[in-house]
C-alpha cells in the first residue's frame, strides 16, 4: 500500500510473478527422483533375493508405481513359466494369477511375452483393441474374457537378455490413458537388463560348487595374464621386466619363481623370487655347486632341451638326491623344502628361450597340476615375446650404436687443448641418429671446432650427418669464417638435398697470443648455445651469433657472427639437445642444471672428467634422444 503524508492510501502495486517454469522444473526433479529410487530399488531387490522372490517383489515394486499389472514369464527347458504377477487391485491378484498361469505362452505369439521372448526386441502397444486380444487368445479363446476384462489400455513387453540369450520377459499393462513416454520405457528396460543379469547370476551361481570355484579360478588367472602382459612391454631392459614378472608369481602362484634365460648360447639365471630370503640364499648356494640349467639331468635343463613343459607334482628326497651333482648341493637342495614343481619353456617363433619354474615350499606349499603347467605355458608365451624383442632390440641397438659411433671422428692431439667427446645413443630407438661432433686443426694454426645434429633418428640422418662433418671439414680448412662457413654448408646442403634440417654450430679457435688466451669465433645455425667456464668459476651460454637451421631457405643476409676470448684454464662444453632437453625437462631447466654440474666440479677438471661428471648428472637411463658432449679446454701452459 502506498501513503501519502496524511496517512490516506493513494493507490496499491502488486507484483505478479509466472512460476510455471519452475513448477514444471521440480515436477521434472521429482519424477527424476522418484524413478532413480525405483532403479535403485530395483537393483537392491534383484541382487539380494532369491530367484522366484527377486521376481516376485520386482514385480510389486513396479506396480503401481509404472503400471496397473505386471507379469515376469521365465524360460526353462520344459516351456515359458510364468514366476511373478502383480495387479493393482489386491482383490483381483488371485484372479489375474490364475488367468495368466493358465494361459500358455508361446513364441510363436504375435504380442506380449511369447513375441519379445522370439525377437529379443521389446515391444509397445500404444493400444489394445479388441483385435489384439483375439489374436492372442486364438488358440485358447477361452481365456478372452478373462483378458477383456483387465479393461488394458496399453502395454509394454520387454525381453530378459544376458550374453545374447533370452532369459524370459517383463510384461506391464495400463488400464488408464496414461502414455508410455521415452522415460518410461528407458526405466523399464533397465529394470528388465538388471533383472537378466540377476537371472544370469542366479543360474550360473546355482550350479555346483565345484563349477563356480573353477570359473573364479579361471577369472584369476586371466586377470594375472593381463597383469604379466602388462608388465611385459612396460620396458625393453630384459633383466628388469623378467624380475618383475617373478615377483607377480610369487606368492601368487607359488613360494618361488625361478627364470632362467639362453642368451647367445649360454643360459643364465635372470630373476629369482620367493617368499622369503632364506629360500634364495639356499638356492644361491646350490647353485654355486653346479647351475640346474647346466646340469643335464635336472629338471630345468630338460625344459630348456626338450621345449617340454614339466610337472614334478611330488617332488621327494629321491628326486634331489638324483639331481644333485654332491652331498653339499643335495643339502642346500633339502633347505628348500621342495614339495612341487611346475616348469614351462619360455618359447618364441618355434625357438626355446629359457625357461620358467614354479616352486612350492613347505609342507603347506603349492602344489601343482596340470591346470597350473597349462597357465605356466602361456605365461612362457608372452615372457618369450618380451625377451625376444628385448635381444632384437638389443642387437640392432648395439649394432646402429657401432655404425654412429664409425662415423664420428677419432679426436686428435690438438696442441695447448685439452679435449674428450662422449656420444650416448637414445634409448628409445634401435636406429642411427644425426647427432655428431668434431674438433681439428686447419693450416693457419687455428682449430675449428663443431657440434651438430641432423633431424631424424634413421640411416638418412645418419648418412646426412656424415656428408654435413665432411663438408664443414672442407669449408673451415680453407679458413674461412664461422657465418661464411654454416653459409656454404647451407647452400649445399640445399642444393643437393643433403638433409631435412639440422643444427650446426661452428668455431674457430685462433692461435694463442702472448698471454696464452686465444679469440674465439663462432656461428650458430639453430644450435643449443655452448657453454664457457672461465678459470675463476664463472659461466655464460655462447647465445651471440645465431641465424636459422640449416635447410631453411634464406635472403640474402649473412650469417651472423660472434667473438669471445678465451683465457687459459678456460672450459668450452658444446652439446647437442638431447643432453638438456627431453620429455619431462624444458631445455631452459636443463641448461641451469648442466651449469650447476660444470660448475660443481671446480677449477683444475680435465675435458674427459668434465664429460664423465656432465654425462653422471644430466643423463638417465630413459633417454629419448641421441645425446653428443663436446669438451675443450685451454691448458695453463698454452703459450
Amino acid at each position: 500500500n502506498l501513503r501519502v503524508t496524511d496517512g490516506r492510501i493513494a493507490g496499491s502495486i502488486g507484483v505478479v510473478m509466472d512460476v510455471t517454469d519452475r513448477r514444471e522444473a521440480e515436477a521434472q526433479r521429482a519424477a527424476l527422483a522418484r524413478r532413480l529410487s525405483l532403479q535403485a530399488r530395483a537393483v537392491e531387490l534383484v541382487t539380494e533375493l532369491d530367484v522366484e522372490s527377486r521376481l516376485d517383489a520386482l514385480a510389486a515394486l513396479i506396480v503401481p508405481a509404472l503400471a496397473e499389472c505386471c507379469a515376469i514369464h521365465l524360460v526353462e527347458p520344459e516351456g515359458i513359466r510364468l514366476a511373478g504377477v502383480r495387479h493393482a487391485d489386491p482383490s483381483l491378484q488371485p484372479y489375474i494369477r490364475e488367468l495368466i498361469e493358465s494361459f500358455p505362452v508361446g513364441v510363436d505369439q504375435p504380442y506380449g511375452a511369447g513375441a519379445v521372448i522370439a525377437s529379443g526386441q521389446p515391444q509397445l502397444l500404444p493400444e489394445v483393441p479388441d483385435a489384439v486380444l483375439v489374436a492372442t487368445t486364438k488358440d485358447r479363446p477361452e481365456s478372452l474374457a478373462g483378458f477383456r476384462a483387465l479393461q488394458l489400455r496399453s502395454g509394454f513387453s520387454v525381453p530378459l537378455i544376458s550374453r545374447g540369450r533370452a532369459l524370459g520377459a517383463l510384461s506391464l499393462g495400463r488400464t488408464s490413458d496414461s502414455a508410455w513416454t521415452e522415460d518410461d520405457r528407458a526405466l523399464v528396460e533397465q529394470i528388465a537388463s538388471t533383472a537378466a543379469l540377476a537371472l544370469d547370476n542366479a543360474q550360473i551361481y546355482g550350479d555346483e560348487h565345484v563349477a563356480r570355484a573353477a570359473s573364479e579360478r579361471n577369472l584369476r588367472r586371466l586377470g594375472l595374464l593381463a597383469e604379466v602382459t602388462t608388465a611385459l612391454v612396460r620396458s625393453l631392459d630384459l633383466d628388469h621386466v623378467l624380475d618383475a614378472l617373478a615377483g607377480l608369481l610369487v606368492p601368487r602362484l607359488a613360494e618361488m619363481c625361478t627364470i632362467d634365460v639362453v642368451d647367445e648360447g649360454r643360459t643364465r639365471l635372470v630373476a629369482v623370487r620367493a617368499i622369503d630370503d632364506a629360500a634364495i640364499a639356499s638356492l644361491r648356494e646350490a647353485e654355486v655347486r653346479r647351475p640346474r640349467r647346466l646340469n643335464e639331468a635336472g629338471a630345468v635343463a630338460q625344459v630348456i632341451r626338450s621345449g617340454v613343459p614339466l610337472l614334478i607334482a611330488d617332488v621327494d628326497n629321491d628326486f634331489l638326491r638324483e639331481r644333485a651333482v654332491d652331498d653339499e648341493q643335495l643339502k642346500q637342495l633339502l633347505a628348500l623344502d621342495i614339495h612341487s614343481s611346475a616348469i614351462a619353456p619360455i618359447t618364441a617363433r618355434g625357438h626355446v628361450l629359457g625357461a620358467i619354474s614354479l616352486l612350492g615350499l613347505g609342507p603347506d606349499g603349492r602344489r601343482f597340476a596340470d591346470e597350473d603347467v597349462d597357465l605356466l605355458v602361456e605365461i612362457g608365451k608372452r615372457a618369450g615375446l618380451a625377451i625376444d624383442n628385448a635381444q632384437l632390440y638389443g642387437r640392432e641397438h648395439s649394432l646402429a650404436e657401432a655404425l654412429q659411433r664409425s662415423l664420428l671422428p677419432e679426436l686428435m692431439p690438438l696442441p695447448g687443448l685439452d679435449v674428450a667427446a662422449r656420444y650416448l645413443p637414445s634409448s628409445d630407438h634401435a636406429q642411427v641418429g644425426g647427432d655428431w661432433f668434431d674438433a681439428f686443426p686447419l693450416a693457419d694454426g687455428a682449430v675449428g671446432i663443431a657440434v651438430g645434429d641432423a633431424m631424424g633418428h634413421d640411416p638418412r640422418a645418419s648418412g646426412a650427418m656424415g656428408q654435413l662433418r665432411s663438408v664443414l671439414r672442407s669449408y673451415a680448412f680453407e679458413g674461412a669464417l664461422p657465418g661464411v662457413v654454416l653459409e656454404k654448408l647451407d647452400r649445399l646442403v640445399q642444393g643437393f638435398a643433403m638433409a631435412q634440417l639440422a643444427t650446426v654450430f661452428y668455431g674457430r679457435l685462433e692461435p694463442a697470443g702472448s698471454d696464452g688466451s686465444r679469440l674465439f669465433r663462432y656461428s650458430s645455425a639453430g644450435h643449443p648455445p655452448p657453454l664457457l667456464c672461465s678459470p675463476g668459476g664463472d659461466s655464460k651460454l655462447l647465445d651471440d651469433g645465431q641465424s636459422i637451421v640449416i635447410g631453411v631457405p634464406l635472403d640474402d643476409t649473412d650469417r651472423p657472427e660472434a667473438v669471445v676470448t678465451l683465457s687459459p684454464g678456460s672450459l668450452l662444453i658444446c652439446y647437442t639437445d638431447g643432453l638438456v632437453e627431453g620429455r619431462h625437462r624444458p631445455i631452459d631447466r636443463g641448461t641451469a642444471i648442466l651449469r650447476d654440474a660444470v660448475q660443481s666440479l671446480g677449477p683444475g677438471a680435465s675435458a674427459n672428467e668434465v664429460c664423465d661428471h656432465v654425462i653422471t648428472v644430466m643423463v638417465g637411463e630413459d633417454r629419448d634422444d641421441d645425446i653428443a658432449v663436446l669438451v675443450v679446454g685451454l691448458r695453463e701452459d698454452s703459450r
